[in-house]
């Protein structure tokens, strides 16, 4: 798995989030792919961070993840 890929999906999850306000959480959730043939990436580590957390995950047996109750930030 490539991390210009997977750099590429948390860009583009980042910019559908809709802005945060105090006090509450959110999440991203997506799809890990093969660029070339579009297969599901099993077991491929996804990270996110921000100034103030950073958090990891790993793609389930479809290439799904989930990162619930991020704190907002910028």
């Amino acid at each position: 798995m490539s991390a210009r890929l997977i750099g590429a999906l948390l860009v583009a999850a980042l910019l559908c989030a809709s802005p945060a306000r105090a006090g509450t959480t959110g999440g991203i959730s997506g799809t890990v792919v093969d660029a070339g043939t579009t297969t599901p990436v099993a077991d491929a580590r996804v990270t996110v961070t921000s100034p103030s957390q950073s958090a990891n995950t790993t793609t389930d047996a479809a290439g799904r993840f989930h990162f619930v109750s991020l704190a907002p930030d910028e």
